[in-house]
């Protein structure tokens, strides 16, 4: 069981998904593949999943507790404390990723509420299209709320100590591509106007 103990949060996780299979085809094979191997081991465990909401629209992302447990805690206690909301997509690479969680309407850098945690990389885990990673700094321990989302296959990314994939695009992978062809830099700016976190059983 992964239970929160970082500031801000009050519960314990146990995160995520697990029932039906479905057909799938291309990246949504591999994310599906992800789900199985790193979510819901136990019956009693929780699916745990994050919902941003967008002018574009919503999408939402599932935890892979079981990959990186460090890293979704992080995660999870920064969306409990409301952290998102109001921050802006500020950055998107064509072909390549796009990133968000660090800066708020006003371009600022807005101060980490946790420290910076552990990096929890694992080479096992591939960097395809609809996979979603911490964003880390010169030091390999330094990620804290920034996280950027795979719009294609990066395996550029894949390397020790790299970039901590922790979670999959659970839906709204169109409302993201829809965000990598915007023009931040130009002003069409994209903001997190609402956050949401969802715990569901997994054995529903």
């Amino acid at each position: 069981m992964l239970r929160i103990t970082r500031i801000a949060c009050l519960a314990s996780l146990l995160l995520l998904a697990c029932d039906a299979k479905q057909e799938t085809t291309g990246f949504e094979q591999y994310l599906l593949e992800l789900q199985e191997n790193y979510t819901c081991q136990n019956p009693r465990d929780n699916r745990f999943i994050a919902v941003f909401g967008t002018k574009l629209g919503n999408f939402s992302l599932e935890l892979l507790p079981n990959a990186a447990p460090i890293t979704a805690e992080n995660f999870a206690c920064y969306l409990g404390a409301d952290f998102f909301q109001n921050t802006i997509v500020h950055k998107i690479s064509d072909g390549f990723v796009v990133q968000m969680g660090l800066y708020d309407l006003s371009c600022t850098a807005k101060e980490p509420i946790l420290p910076p945690i552990i990096n929890e990389a694992n080479r096992n885990i591939e960097h395809r299209r609809g996979t979603v990673a911490m964003v880390r700094y010169e030091h390999p321990d330094s990620a804290t709320s920034e996280f950027l989302i795979n719009i294609a296959d990066n395996p550029l990314l894949e390397f020790a100590n790299g970039y901590t994939v922790f979670a999959i695009i659970d839906s709204g992978m169109d409302v993201i591509d829809k965000i990598a062809s915007q023009q931040v830099d130009g002003g069409d700016q994209v903001v997190i106007h609402e956050t949401q976190l969802i715990i569901e059983p997994c054995n529903n």
